[in-house]
């Protein structure tokens, strides 16, 4: 029929499709439709909303601070390391150097540097001084620049003591962070975010991250921060500094190595039970590195190059949560998609898949009269239609029933029968 044509029938062209309700007695493809059902309000419930926690959404730590210093421990400071040697004079790569004392509070032998996202430390393992003067020989317009003086010497010397060391981090998050976590009010520990900042927070613990190694760490009471000493970080990281690196030809304790450590606040604030925070260290492949120089003269400068063991620390709300209708209303409307999705595998099953495809189609599959009539003939056709299958005639007609009418009747009263014994009796599908 075309859509010019002057006998187009609208109703036909915008018919709507509606669901029909059919009762379909087949005991093994009822088991399998509830059973998947249940299954999918099983992970619905206990998979999404309990443990995937479908109730929350994270909360991203964003205008923290991390503050971090490194203190010696001289009562355990060994000058008979295996790595000391004072008769050896080398400015390269060597086994055993001579050793300084390890004096972190000079800031030579210790640095704050520019680390992930909070900033970081620098505990020297060696330490390196070279003499350069400034070579004015010019190629073209550019100096030859800094170079070692014919006559100075590198000297390079190991810190002792570096493993013995101990790191103190301090570490809050913004108070924006905090209204966002436990409201305006702030009011109780369960509604913080806990951090270096609680006199009464849970001891933290340091671990890789396969969480295989780990240890615990000292945490002050008077909320000035935790201790973690320098061989606990080394060992968790699985570094030690006399391991040969072959890529470099050094050792860790020669040429440096960066370890980053995330601290990860976890909780939620959903119910009791508070929060706490952890540390998870992980080693790189940059070494450690400070260079500084100070010049002596217009032409001459002494190079100091610091290296050790950088520690960089980032913040991490991966595990925070708080509570969002968003995120549960959208659990549930997942769980209903796969509740739908279920329901269209089985129809589409007994369409198109099942032995007895085509007896089904015949009670889930038929065509109304037209009723919004627009001849005379059809108007008589659906009121005796209506008549018969006991609904309301609620349309007139002038006109005797006709051969076409007498006809469409006679095949809707077959399909009403044929409805009439579904409806009673139910339908055994194979």
């Amino acid at each position: 029929m075309s859509w010019c044509s002057d006998n187009a029938d609208w109703d036909d062209l915008l018919a709507y499709t509606t669901e029909k309700r059919v009762v379909v007695r087949h005991r093994w493809l009822g088991l399998v439709y509830y059973f998947s059902i249940l299954a999918i309000v099983i992970y619905t419930i206990v998979g999404t909303i309990i443990l995937q926690k479908g109730y929350a959404v994270n909360l991203p730590i964003k205008g923290g601070a991390v503050r971090s210093t490194v203190r010696a421990r001289h009562d355990e400071i060994e000058w008979s390391s295996s790595f000391c040697d004072p008769a050896v004079k080398s400015g390269e790569f060597n086994a055993t150097l001579p050793c300084v004392y390890p004096d972190y509070k000079a800031n030579v032998l210790a640095k704050t540097t520019t680390g992930v996202s909070n900033g970081g430390l620098l505990v020297g393992t060696r330490v390196s001084v070279t003499r350069q003067e400034l070579n004015t020989t010019l190629h073209g317009s550019v100096y030859e620049g800094w170079q070692d003086a014919p006559n100075g010497t590198k000297m390079s010397f190991y810190v002792t003591g570096a493993e013995d060391s101990t790191i103190m981090i301090q570490h809050s998050v913004s108070l924006e962070t905090q209204r966002k976590f436990g409201g305006s009010t702030l009011m109780g520990n369960n509604a913080l975010i806990v951090d270096t900042s609680n006199s009464d927070r849970p001891v933290a613990r340091i671990t890789n991250e396969q969480n295989t190694r780990g240890a615990d760490v000292t945490t002050f009471s008077q909320a000035n921060g935790d201790i973690v000493k320098m061989s606990d970080v080394l060992h968790v990281a699985g570094v030690r500094l006399d391991d040969y690196i072959p890529q470099h030809r050094e050792s860790y304790r020669y040429e440096g190595v960066t370890i980053t450590i995330a601290i990860r606040y976890a909780g939620q604030n959903t119910g009791g039970g508070g929060t706490s925070y952890s540390y998870e260290v992980a080693t790189t492949a940059l070494p450690g590195k400070y260079t500084e120089a100070d010049e002596d003269s217009p032409t001459t400068r002494t190079v100091r190059d610091l290296r050790g063991v950088q520690v960089l620390f980032s913040q991490d709300g991966s595990e925070l949560y708080v509570w969002s209708w968003y995120a549960f209303l959208l659990s549930w409307l997942s769980g209903a998609a796969l509740i739908g999705i279920a329901t269209t595998v089985a129809n589409c099953f007994l369409k198109y898949l099942a032995p007895r495809r085509a007896d089904y189609k015949l009670f889930v599959q038929s065509t109304t009269p037209d009723f919004s009539p627009d001849t005379d003939t059809d108007k008589q056709l659906l009121e005796d239609i209506l008549l018969k299958s006991g609904g309301s005639a609620v349309v007139t007609s002038k006109f005797a029933e006709s051969p076409y009418s007498k006809s469409y009747l006679a095949h809707a009263q077959q399909q009403l029968d044929h409805e009439g014994v579904c409806h009673l009796a139910g339908t055994r599908m194979g």
